[in-house]
């Protein structure tokens, strides 16, 4: 009968060591598990972060554009103007400045409407006084 209760001892025994050691490595295991997702948490964070960034440097870079363009358009007006102050027809002003005879046509009409809807606001106010004037 030792023998028997020898055996069962020392296989209960093995049974807990492995059980122990199931314990230890479903532990390690777990906190493996824990570190990759936190590691894919942290990623997904930079990502969207970067990608909010890009976003609004996007949207900055096209309120700058949106600026300077408008900026440039009413120089060219502005030029286009003086230029047919000086009796130049639209076809002359066109292969002056490069442009077709409807753009120059177009920004005339534009800063004639301009100007006429302003009451009260001179030529020079807007930028249009001829170069003999200035």
């Amino acid at each position: 009968m030792g023998k028997a209760t020898n055996a069962a001892v020392t296989a209960r025994a093995r049974t807990r060591g492995r059980r122990i050691a199931a314990d230890v490595d479903g532990a390690a295991r777990q906190q493996r598990l824990d570190v990759a997702a936190a590691e894919v948490h942290r990623a997904r964070e930079v990502i969207e972060s970067a990608r909010e960034r890009a976003a609004l440097a996007v949207a900055a870079a096209r309120a700058v554009e949106r600026e300077q363009v408008a900026d440039a358009e009413a120089v060219i007006a502005g030029a286009v103007r003086r230029l047919s102050d000086e009796r130049l027809t639209v076809a002359q002003v066109a292969d002056l400045v490069g442009m077709t005879g409807p753009e120059v046509r177009r920004i005339l009409r534009t800063t004639s409407k301009t100007l006429q809807d302003s009451p009260g606001v001179s030529a020079a106010a807007h930028g249009t006084v001829s170069s003999t004037e200035s």
